[in-house]
């Protein structure tokens, strides 16, 4: 489910997409211009044996079948509003009769690691929150919190939860369901906090936590690139890469804790 949609779930149904929209969009350039200067991207350069358009081969058959399945894809869910898995699935199943592509290979390159943390999980959560953790939760978070920090510390509690799991699969609807009771627990201060303010600090802090390499974007980027560097015979240093997808990761929540930190100060329209 989308953060707009556990917002609504939770209460929030006035004046959500355009602040979300306008807080993820900051906060995301935020984290991502610091990114920048600490790898010092400026000094990164392009491929040398970079081919010209010319030199591109033509779609074949079995790529614009792809590509007609996918806007077929997008067709059903925005328009139809059909089950974006289930759609998925289907004309997964009808290239597959199509022969575009191998079964066996595509099962093969799937990343199991990494689905099989996402679902187990997904299965924890289900069982924290049957069992009443998002209360608990709650009432734990508003104990260390002030009026001013809540932004800072909700956006840290996410990411800290996002480094071990999906992120839209697993921490929004964990967390975004916390907000209303963690202000109701805040006192008379929290009058002064904007629930957008804690829903776009929460959405900013597990985002910049997907690349965490125990989370999904982590997960696939270590599966995509070892896959990469397989085909041109080149090896792949699991443990350095882990380490570095980790640090970047943490780095990146401490710059979007930050992010939220100003934001309590109406830096950032939050409202």
């Amino acid at each position: 489910m989308d953060c707009i949609t556990k917002a609504a779930e939770a209460g929030y149904t006035e004046n959500v997409a355009l602040p979300l929209f306008l807080n993820t969009l900051l906060g995301t350039l935020f984290v991502s211009v610091l990114l920048f200067i600490l790898y010092r991207g400026w000094r990164v350069k392009g491929s040398a044996d970079r081919k010209s358009w010319k030199d591109i081969p033509r779609f074949n058959r079995n790529q614009w079948l792809t590509l007609a399945a996918i806007l077929v894809m997008v067709v059903c869910v925005v328009v139809f509003k059909t089950d974006i898995g289930l759609t998925c699935f289907l004309l997964a199943c009808i290239l597959v009769a199509l022969k575009v592509a191998d079964i066996r290979e595509g099962v093969q390159s799937i990343p199991w690691n990494t689905i099989l943390l996402i679902t187990g999980i997904g299965v924890l959560m289900n069982v924290v929150i049957t069992a009443g953790g998002i209360e608990l939760l709650a009432r734990g978070l508003a104990s260390i919190m002030i009026p001013r920090t809540a932004p800072a510390l909700i956006a840290l509690a996410s990411g800290v939860m996002s480094w071990f799991s999906s992120t839209s699969g697993v921490v929004m609807p964990t967390m975004i369901p916390t907000v209303p009771a963690i202000l109701s627990n805040l006192g008379p201060g929290a009058a002064s906090i904007p629930p957008m303010l804690m829903v776009s600090a929460l959405t900013v802090g597990s985002s910049c936590a997907g690349i965490s390499p125990a989370s999904t974007g982590g997960g696939l980027i270590m599966a995509s690139l070892a896959g990469d560097l397989k085909d041109h015979n080149i090896p792949l240093d699991h443990n350095k890469l882990f380490i570095k997808l980790f640090l970047t990761s943490i780095f990146s929540v401490m710059m979007a804790v930050l992010f939220a930190f100003i934001g309590g100060y109406n830096f950032t329209p939050y409202g």
